[in-house]
């Protein structure tokens, strides 16, 4: 009788992430990181009469423009979900 073998894999729950769920959530990332550069870009286009108008300053649009493009917010308004790192 010749011995039989199986492969091994780890559990689905061993805490192990697949290289396509990373890739997805850098992918998903990434993505959310350029959105929100354009939308501080937008902000800092509109004249201080319309800041105001929406109850911002310029100073604030400018400390927001100077954050790094991955220093994003933990949940923006609208959104239902939360950041997950």
């Amino acid at each position: 009788m010749s011995p039989t073998f199986t492969a091994r894999t780890a559990p689905a729950d061993a805490g192990y992430a697949s290289p396509l769920s990373l890739i997805g959530r850098l992918a998903s990332r990434l993505l959310l990181a350029m959105q929100i550069y354009r939308e501080r870009r937008a902000l800092q286009a509109l004249s201080d009469h319309m800041l105001k108008d929406i109850g911002l300053s310029r100073s604030q649009i400018e400390a927001e423009v100077m954050r790094g493009l991955f220093d994003l917010p933990d949940q923006r308004p609208g959104d239902r979900r939360r950041r997950c790192d």
